[in-house]
């Protein structure tokens, strides 16, 4: 997996429950991009990067069943809970 590091901050919403950092796993392709409207609460930055990892899996594992390629254009986007950008994972594909 690699990570762009974007930008700095994990705060989580104002008032949240548990204390724990929310994060939103936005999916771009290409110029249209999918928001996360839930995200998801994690521990912290590490977590948030296998929950990007197994996201993206399951995103390809979705398009091969339904014969797409994902693209070079294709990544997730994790920002945290004030939806400033943390890192982006890119869906590299062997296809050109």
């Amino acid at each position: 997996m690699r990570t762009n590091r974007l930008a700095k901050g994990t705060a989580g919403p104002g008032g949240g429950h548990s204390g724990m950092p929310r994060y939103f796993f936005h999916v771009k392709r290409g110029r249209v991009t999918v928001l996360d409207q839930e995200g998801v609460e994690l521990a912290g930055i590490e977590a948030a990067k296998n929950e990007a990892a197994r996201r993206g899996r399951e995103l390809a594992e979705q398009d091969a069943l339904q014969g797409v390629i994902s693209g070079r254009r294709t990544a997730i986007v994790v920002t945290n809970g004030e939806w400033l950008p943390i890192f982006e994972v890119p869906m590299e594909s062997d296809e050109a």
